[in-house]
């Protein structure tokens, strides 16, 4: 920005020797002029702020249209390894990235490395042991079952079933 230097300076011009006196300035003229000069320096600077908000917004039209004119599917590669595909954020809604989200966590769960799979006999088994209704383990119950472990059994629970009831009569 140009700055305007405001001084008063005596007028010493002409064909005079230096040793005559400076010729006299009145006080409305030297006013006049400052006056002047701040006009023109608020001038300029106005019309600077003005040049520089125009170029502003001409770079900003600029960036518009090439944003408009290049979609961002042209700049990425065409083919990717490993069987990878690409899409942009345009591409995908939010609920479809949720319930992607939410697809996999279901997925890693039920599958993942940490899940803890059982088979269905234990399951009915630890279902009969740990219910509400306690029976014997599904273990038990299997008709191939050796005789020895099946009377074994039987007696188990009879046993069980007598201490229960015992309690159950105090």
């Amino acid at each position: 920005m140009a700055h305007a230097e405001f001084s008063l300076a005596l007028d010493t011009s002409g064909d005079e020797d230096e040793d005559a006196a400076p010729q006299e300035v009145t006080f409305t003229d030297s006013k006049d002029a400052a006056l002047r000069r701040l006009k023109l320096a608020l001038e300029t600077t106005k019309r600077e702020k003005q040049e520089l908000k125009e170029k502003r917004r001409k770079r900003h039209e600029l960036f518009q249209e090439q944003k408009m004119e290049a979609p961002l599917t042209q700049f990425l590669p065409v083919s990717l390894q490993g069987g990878y595909t690409v899409k942009t954020v345009g591409e995908l809604s939010l609920a479809a990235s949720q319930q992607q989200a939410a697809a996999d966590f279901i997925q890693d769960r039920l599958y993942g490395q940490e899940s803890r799979r059982t088979t269905t006999k234990e399951l009915l088994s630890l279902k009969s042991k740990k219910g509400d209704r306690k029976a014997p383990s599904v273990e038990f119950v299997k008709k191939g079952w050796a005789p020895k472990h099946k009377e074994k059994a039987e007696r188990l629970k009879q046993r069980w079933l007598h201490k229960q009831q015992q309690q159950a009569s105090r």
